[in-house]
């Protein structure tokens, strides 16, 4: 409910707040991790992929205002499918349960809904591609956030309120 008051206002003053973020890709053989960072500006599922569109790093007004506080759409800009996506606690050490009850393919979105979401927690997201590459992002605060968009190179654009 938080999300559609905060979409009302904010849709006086801008469409959306895109921010990027880069992850840290490793491939399912190499053991070497990384950090990345989202930065501000910026879960059962539904399993609803949105249609196909030319500009799926968009984020409508109309789909903002249909999150909840424990929901975002996942955005595959990417040239592969992705498989698997996980969003933890950070630093919880446990990404439980793959998000997606199909792959994402490339140039869609779907709308994904958390469990509870603890109040001050940040939360990490890892995908995995249909080639197996694995890729980590950060820090994010999944309350505020209504869009993630993946691209290649383990690099994201983060929407959120």
């Amino acid at each position: 409910m938080k999300k559609k008051a905060a979409a009302v206002i904010m849709a006086a003053f801008l469409l959306f707040i895109p921010s990027g973020c880069s992850g840290s890709g490793k491939d399912k053989n190499n053991e070497s991790t990384g950090t990345g960072q989202s930065t501000d500006s910026q879960t059962a599922q539904d399993g609803t992929q949105a249609e196909n569109t030319n500009d799926i790093s968009s984020i409508s007004q109309d789909e903002i205002a249909s999150t909840e506080d424990n929901e975002f759409y996942a955005a595959n800009a990417s040239s592969a499918d992705i498989t698997n996506l996980y969003v933890a606690v950070s630093g919880s050490g446990d990404w439980g349960s793959n998000l997606l009850s199909s792959p994402l393919a490339k140039n869609t979105k779907v709308k994904l809904s958390l469990g509870e979401l603890k109040e001050g927690e940040s939360y990490d997201i890892c995908t995995v591609d249909a080639d197996g590459t694995t890729v980590e992002y950060y820090s994010f605060d999944m309350k505020a956030t209504v869009q993630v968009t993946f691209y290649d190179n383990a690099e994201c654009d983060v929407t959120t309120i």
